[in-house]
């Protein structure tokens, strides 16, 4: 469908001009499509939000277990620059290779 059908053409056609997070195209596509009532029912996404801020926390080996219990398909937010552990464990669990470390900021 987002090869042969010309919806997703236009859509991306109209997104050259338009500043957007890449992550917008598939959600939008998808609620475009016939395939809309065939998404999971939840986002699938692990966030967990402070109490205070607009922004979400960024997990650390402290929500390990929890992560792991959950039936999340994806974390949000996690920074090498915090807790490196985490996304170790995490590529270790579903055996995807760890990116080397990234250098330390100047």
């Amino acid at each position: 469908w987002i090869v042969e059908d010309p919806l997703p053409r236009r859509y991306l056609a109209f997104l050259a001009n338009v500043e957007a997070p890449d992550e917008l195209v598939v959600q939008n596509l998808l609620m475009a499509s016939s395939f809309r009532d065939a998404r999971a029912d939840r986002n699938r996404h692990f966030v967990r939000w402070s109490e205070t801020g607009g922004s979400p926390d960024t997990l650390t080996m402290a929500h390990h277990d929890q992560l792991v219990a959950s039936s999340m398909w994806w974390a949000r937010k996690v920074d090498e620059g915090v807790d490196r552990t985490l996304l170790e464990r995490l590529a270790a669990r579903i055996g995807a290779a760890v990116p080397p470390a990234l250098p330390a900021a100047a």
